[in-house]
């Protein structure tokens, strides 16, 4: 009687890790699902026109990212930097912080940041410069000018 039994246990254990294990899917980071196209929809351009492309908002992007066509740029320019930080938050939306090398925004920023929906959309929620945040400092600290010598 024990045999039968410990055999219908070990039998049943089985079919539960053989179910359990076709069930199961393993969830992948986001640097396993890759970078969805970006897309500026209508309230994520009048948010990024209002809040960062106008005085008063908050970090100022330059003029030529104020334009559907520079926020889509520059959307490509943060997610495909190659120092980028990305993080999905705890919303579920994707994070990326990057150093461009280039300033973007009004105050010589040479980072930016963007948000974009979920690793599935590529629909932008917001993007803007910033002081920290990404790799290396984020400030140019000084603007090289030519001066010219006269003798």
């Amino acid at each position: 009687m024990k045999v039968i039994l410990r055999s219908s246990l070990i039998s049943c254990c089985l079919v539960l890790l053989v179910v359990t294990g076709c069930s199961h899917q393993s969830v992948k980071s986001v640097s396993e699902l890759g970078d969805p196209a970006c897309y500026i929809t209508e309230a994520s351009f009048n948010h990024i026109l209002l809040r960062h492309c106008s005085v008063g908002g908050g970090s100022q992007l330059l003029a030529e990212y104020c334009t559907r066509e520079g926020m889509q740029r520059l959307c490509g320019m943060i997610q495909h930097a190659p120092n980028k930080v990305r993080s999905v938050q705890s919303d579920g939306r994707v994070r990326y912080d990057a150093n461009l090398g280039v300033a973007i925004g009004t105050h010589g920023e040479l980072c930016g940041r963007l948000i974009i929906e979920s690793t599935r959309s590529g629909n932008v929620i917001t993007e803007f410069p910033e002081n920290t945040g990404a790799p290396g400092s984020c400030r140019r600290t000084a603007y090289k000018t030519k001066v010219s010598e006269k003798d």
